[in-house]
């Protein structure tokens, strides 16, 4: 693979702030890195929404799988299905939309866990409290059943991803110090050819078991990047991956599977997805306007915002929470007494931003 030879750095920064030293950074690698595939320090930004994706089995046994990222400040993360398709056996089928059909992951005796960023971490050797081992309480996926004539005669039912994206959802809520959100761009984006991207995500997990030592590598450093450029943009697929892609000349070895793509604006546009010869796949996220569906807390026309409950003090236009829920809302409410109001819309992540709706 041949890198930019001339590029302009991408700057990506979370919703929640920039870094402490008060500036956000730039992508970029030191003078002697190439711009395929270079380490990326970040801990107090986007390590703290760009995490590894571990899989637990029966025996306690941690696995790295791959990457994912967080999106909407409350515990909703994306990544690539193949990522996590090793425990779609054990997954409950939900009723089918429209002509998808969905599987919901659940804590089995093999499941996922996210690994959270907690900040750099200055003198001695880096504990790993509890939480920051976060349980997956269930994932989403696009399944089809498998045209296979020798599997239907048997009577059974075998499913394949229809696309190689899964919404994974945590089961209890993020600590404020391990939480981190990337803007990202479901419309309004389009792939040209030789646009720049730069993909993230943990290119030394390569599916092997994850010991204690490693999890303190990976909770401070770990994270790499890798420059490319857009060569094509397959809306019905490649090479017998119905997932609508942009094909994009840049380095993606296995662990980054399911990290973000983020575009020239800091934006998310894609998910990685395969990478062979030089030549690496993005679920691109503008060719699939029905995942959007699967996101009901997203602002999905303005990157950054996510919709919900405010709860605002009558008369004015101050915001004094926002909750993902009504019920949530009307409880800190009646908390704060009868001078505040519920109204539904949209804010802007990490600020008291908002849009009535």
């Amino acid at each position: 693979m041949t890198s930019p030879r001339s590029y302009k750095p991408i700057i990506a920064t979370i919703c929640e702030g920039e870094s402490p030293v008060g500036r956000a950074l730039p992508i970029v690698p030191s003078a002697a890195e190439d711009l395929d595939l270079f380490p990326f320090q970040d801990p107090f930004g986007l390590r703290r929404a760009i995490v590894p994706v571990l899989l637990n089995d029966a025996d306690g046994v941690m696995k790295g799988m791959g990457t994912a990222f967080h999106i909407d400040g409350w515990g909703t993360f994306l990544t690539a299905d193949h990522v996590v398709e090793s425990v779609r056996q054990r997954s409950t089928r939900t009723p089918p939309h429209k002509d998808e059909k969905r599987f919901t992951y659940g804590a089995t005796d093999v499941y996922p866990v996210l690994l959270l960023g907690i900040g750099l971490v200055l003198g001695g050797p880096i504990e790993v409290p509890p939480e920051a081992l976060a349980l997956v309480a269930s994932v989403r996926s696009p399944v089809r059943e498998r045209a296979d004539p020798l599997i239907s005669l048997t009577g059974r039912t075998e499913l394949e991803a229809a696309s190689d994206v899964a919404v994974m959802q945590l089961a209890a809520s993020i600590p404020d110090n391990m939480m981190g959100t990337l803007r990202v761009r479901f419309s309004g984006w389009r792939p040209k050819l030789a646009d720049t991207v730069v993909a993230l995500g943990f290119p030394n997990l390569e599916c092997q078991p994850v010991d204690e030592q490693a999890i303190r590598y990976l909770l401070s450093d770990g994270m790499s990047a890798a420059y490319g450029q857009i060569i094509a943009a397959h809306p019905n697929g490649l090479r017998g991956n119905p997932t609508p892609v942009i094909e994009v000349e840049a380095n993606w070895p296995s662990g980054m599977s399911g990290g973000p793509v983020i575009n020239e604006h800091g934006e998310v546009i894609g998910i990685v997805s395969r990478s062979l010869s030089g030549r690496g796949s993005a679920t691109c996220l503008e060719l699939m306007p029905w995942l959007r569906r699967w996101i009901p807390t997203l602002d999905v026309s303005n990157p950054g915002w996510r919709v919900g409950w405010a709860v605002m003090k009558n008369g004015t236009s101050e915001l004094v929470g926002f909750f993902k829920e009504r019920d949530d809302a009307l409880r800190h409410r009646d908390h704060l007494g009868t001078d505040y109001t519920v109204v539904f819309g949209s804010s802007r992540i990490g600020s008291t931003d908002f849009i009535p709706k």
